[in-house]
């Protein structure tokens, strides 16, 4: 999926609630107003169910994205779909994003954007 696929996708969700999750937790929801692509970034604006104040969620973007009519949007970071687990630099990779910050959310997982209703 390009872009250009991703835009219209998420075109076709403005004014309507969506969850952003991952495998194992809900990041964000509520119902998407604006999106927009700045440098690295996608950039969704949000009206959360627990504040009248809309809020920013940035999200980078990701190695892959996938359009699955059940899962809406998935958008993989998976260390695998950037190079090859049998890869040196797989390895290295790896290892060197423990000694770094804390370890993102998102770090090595796949994350979806989906409209509540498929959640």
């Amino acid at each position: 999926m390009d872009m250009q696929e991703l835009e219209k996708y998420l075109e076709g969700l403005i004014l309507e609630n969506i969850v952003i999750k991952t495998d194992d937790k809900v990041l964000k929801r509520g119902k998407l107003k604006i999106f927009s692509t700045k440098q690295f970034y996608l950039r969704l604006t949000l009206q959360t169910p627990t504040s009248d104040k809309d809020k920013l969620y940035e999200i980078p973007y990701p190695f892959k994205i996938k359009h699955n009519d059940r899962r809406g949007l998935t958008l993989d970071y998976k260390l695998s779909s950037f190079c090859s687990t049998t890869d040196e630099n797989y390895s290295k990779i790896k290892s060197i994003r423990y000694d770094l910050s804390p370890i993102s959310r998102i770090y090595d997982k796949f994350m979806y954007i989906l409209p509540s209703s498929e959640e």
